[in-house]
């Protein structure tokens, strides 16, 4: 009885969930707004490498519409010591920026591994004020790691964001929500990353960054998740303009992981080359490495790295 009516409730959600994506879209083709006056075609691909042997690709090419409106399609090779797994998805999606508010929306299908899931994804924030913005962040899509993928587990996310500038040099961010794994695992999660600016001039930034969360259902062996995970890390950010059509951003950061009350240390280093915010052209080519125990199945081990690397263009026409 308790299973029947847990599977009842996350289908309940995922219900409503989805119900009140799919009713936020035509009022997003209603809105008038400043961006994508053109339509454009995006390519890119996200890889990732960890040492536990699981890789990641994942190539996707889009089209939108001058109205914001767009279909994307992406492409997962997942691979791990001598076992592999490909995956494929199609998306409409959706796009809107004006002065007080701005959303992307996506909302498709995805197949990998044998298993069909609708997958969508919403990310919308309205500024209340110069200095206070607000916003909403949806996500219902697989987890990506081995076991995850072989069973067809996915997840259900909903997070509520708050961006405010304290001072012109001091600012913070907060997101603070809940993640549903399809395998009755509730995961509660708070993040914050307070911003200080040292020369604006320069492009220098110091940042302080914390999570936390807890789950439910902790030990699942499908993927990383302890009773209790806290985190906090002090960082250094450099972004400059090199000339007027490429921008460097390179970022390191060090602190500490609690896993269960044992802690760890951990840090990340990344570096980003990109276009202006303005120019006509969007590009982006990068990659991060971080010691990040919550990304492994094996978070114990305090030899565990973690490597992302980015490239995308979006080219109006």
């Amino acid at each position: 009885m308790k299973k029947r009516m847990a599977k009842q409730s996350a289908r309940w959600r995922a219900a409503l969930w989805l119900g009140g994506l799919t009713a936020l879209l035509p009022a997003m083709a209603g809105a008038q707004g400043i961006v994508a006056p053109l339509p454009a075609v995006s390519v890119g691909v996200d890889a990732s490498d960890d040492s536990d042997g699981f890789t990641e690709f994942k190539p996707w090419t889009q089209y939108e519409t001058a109205s914001g409106w767009g279909l994307k399609a992406g492409w997962q090779d997942y691979r791990m010591q001598g076992w592999s797994a490909t995956g494929r998805s199609l998306l409409v999606t959706h796009r809107k920026q004006t002065p007080q508010y701005q959303w992307v929306a996506q909302l498709g299908a995805n197949r990998t591994a044998g298993h069909t899931l609708t997958v969508a994804m919403l990310d919308a924030m309205y500024h209340l004020s110069d200095a206070t913005s607000m916003g909403l962040s949806l996500e219902r899509d697989v987890v990506n790691s081995r076991r995850g993928l072989e069973e067809g587990l996915h997840y259900d996310a909903a997070m509520l964001v708050l961006d405010h500038q304290f001072h012109p040099r001091l600012s913070l961010g907060v997101a603070a929500g809940a993640s549903w794994f399809s395998n009755d695992n509730r995961r509660d999660l708070l993040r914050t990353r307070w911003t200080f600016t040292l020369d604006e001039e320069r492009g220098w930034y110091v940042y302080a960054k914390t999570r936390h969360y807890r789950n439910s259902n902790p030990y699942r062996p499908e993927y990383f998740s302890p009773e209790r995970f806290n985190e906090a890390s002090l960082g250094l950010l450099w972004r400059t303009a090199l000339n007027d059509s490429l921008v460097l951003s390179a970022n390191v950061d060090r602190g500490r992981q609690s896993i269960d009350g044992r802690g760890h240390s951990a840090w990340s280093a990344g570096l980003f080359l990109s276009s202006p915010r303005r120019a006509a052209v969007q590009w982006k080519v990068g990659f991060e490495t971080s010691q990040d125990h919550a990304s492994s199945l094996r978070a114990s081990e305090d030899g565990y790295r973690y490597t992302s690397f980015v490239a995308q263009v979006r080219i109006p026409f």
